[in-house]
């Protein structure tokens, strides 16, 4: 590898990635080595990114869900009303019957 150059010709890379002992050329002279192939590690990425989406997602259920349903106190209270409600039409239509036969 230590032959000179012709002028048109550019250093090229040897078996061990080095280029040549031509540091001294420009840039504009070397030729890009070629990039690695990015599809496996794209695959990796999109699997790496998908499992921190799901458990950033599942944090937030973990910390947000107790704020959007309702508390156990919310809950009994509605079916005291509820309860209370039914109790007072129960008692209401009971009060109408004697009334409908006394009609009738």
């Amino acid at each position: 590898m230590n032959e000179q150059l012709q002028p048109d010709e550019t250093p090229r890379p040897d078996e061990s990635g080095k280029l040549d002992e031509h540091l001294d050329q420009s840039l504009a002279e070397v030729p890009p080595a070629p990039l690695p192939d990015s599809s496996a590690h794209s695959v990796m990425d999109t699997i790496l990114k998908t499992g921190v989406a799901l458990v950033a997602a599942a944090i937030a259920f973990v910390l947000f869900a107790p704020a959007i349903m309702p508390g156990n106190g919310a809950t009994r209270s509605a079916k005291l009303k509820m309860a209370e409600r039914q109790r007072l039409i129960e008692q209401a239509e009971r009060n109408a019957k004697p009334a409908a036969t006394k009609r009738g």
